[in-house]
């Protein structure tokens, strides 16, 4: 069955913006990081054109395999963002193919145990329909390994922020600030 309602609509937007964004800066080559803030942008636009079709459907098939598809974007985002703010701010520091292999890691086992989920439940322990109002939704209850996988998350994308925030000159801060 088919449903559109108010949920349907901030995933729908990003994938706007995120197109639009993609659009309109694909050519400004040029710039540091242009690669990762691209890639950036396309996972997070998969992830929330995911997110728009499990919206869409009542059926518990079709919005596991919707959430399935949406983890392609959330495993690359944190890489992606980490990968952006070490180019963007030029660190003297630069990431060989041993170390992004390495910090792909996690989100390649992520996008293995998410696809197999059925048959071990480290990712999501249950997984059922609930009804509220005239929407259907899915419930998820984690497992160890979705908390795992979150943890190194954050952290990644909270070392990227932090490289980011330590490379913006203090006379830019005060300006922006006072």
């Amino acid at each position: 069955m088919f449903q559109v309602t108010i949920w349907s609509v901030p995933p729908l937007l990003s994938v706007l913006v995120c197109v639009g964004t993609y659009l309109r800066i694909r050519s400004k080559k040029r710039v540091p990081g242009m690669h990762a803030i691209l890639t950036l942008l396309a996972a997070v636009m998969f992830w929330s054109a995911s997110q728009f079709v499990g919206s869409l459907f009542t059926d518990l098939g079709v919005k596991i395999l919707a959430a399935k598809l949406a983890y392609f974007g959330i495993v690359l985002t944190p890489v992606s963002w980490f990968i952006f703010a070490i180019s963007y701010t030029r660190r003297q520091m630069r990431l060989s193919k041993t170390a992004l292999n390495l910090i792909c890691i996690v989100p390649t086992i992520t996008m293995i145990l998410v696809m197999t989920n059925e048959w071990h439940q480290l990712v999501w322990s249950d997984v059922y329909l609930t009804q509220a109002d005239s929407y259907t939704g899915m419930v998820l209850d984690h497992g160890p390994w979705f908390i795992f996988h979150t943890i190194y998350s954050y952290s990644l994308l909270a070392v990227a922020t932090t490289i980011l925030a330590w490379a913006m000159p203090i006379c830019e801060m005060q300006r922006c600030w006072f």
